[in-house]
């Protein structure tokens, strides 16, 4: 009988384990970014295939591109389309819809989240020990930040150079104190 309880704890984590790591949160972010753009017409999926382009110059190795769609809630809601860039160890995921006379463009910057070690992560108890063991054998280098740096800085500037061609032609920029992104701390403990 006890074996049966053991077992079933263990699939419960597991199921949960999988649904977890089946979409990105909030609380996975290391940046965000949004901006409304006035008067810019343009699908979302125009909008990813001029960014995949761009960043399909720049001959960057491991550069994975593909179009997501994410729940905009629970799994009873509707999906929307996210462009997902990954390297290594990082994800960006860019937004883009139109809304209004506007257009809004929004990116988010993630961990990655492939080892069984990462998806035990945030699971109460056996998530204590998996991050134990991912600082011990994965620990944050200079690199890994040095990456993260280089990764997000490429993509947002590919970003930011198809919203200032889209825009030049309503005559409008996006001001230099708008064109930064909100950064949490990539070293932080994971």
């Amino acid at each position: 009988m006890i074996y049966f309880i053991v077992f079933c704890i263990v699939v419960v984590l597991l199921i949960a384990v999988v649904i977890r790591t089946d979409k990105q949160s909030v609380d996975d972010s290391l940046s965000h970014w949004h901006q409304s753009l006035e008067g810019v017409r343009c699908t979302p999926r125009e909008f990813y295939d001029r960014v995949r382009s761009r960043l399909e110059e720049e001959n960057l190795s491991g550069l994975h591109i593909k179009v997501v769609a994410w729940h905009e809630g629970g799994i009873h809601t509707e999906k929307r389309d996210y462009l997902r860039i990954r390297r290594g160890d990082y994800i960006f995921d860019l937004c883009a819809a139109p809304v209004g006379n506007s257009f809004f463009v929004s990116s988010w910057l993630s961990n990655s989240r492939d080892g069984i070690l990462e998806m035990l992560a945030p699971v109460p108890f056996i998530g204590w020990f998996a991050r134990s063991l991912l600082h011990f054998f994965a620990p944050v280098t200079y690199f890994r930040v040095d990456s993260a740096a280089m990764f997000h800085a490429l993509v947002h500037n590919a970003v930011l150079a198809e919203i200032d061609e889209m825009t030049t032609l309503t005559g409008s920029r996006i001001p230099d104190t708008l064109r930064r992104p909100v950064m949490r701390e990539i070293y932080a403990a994971r």
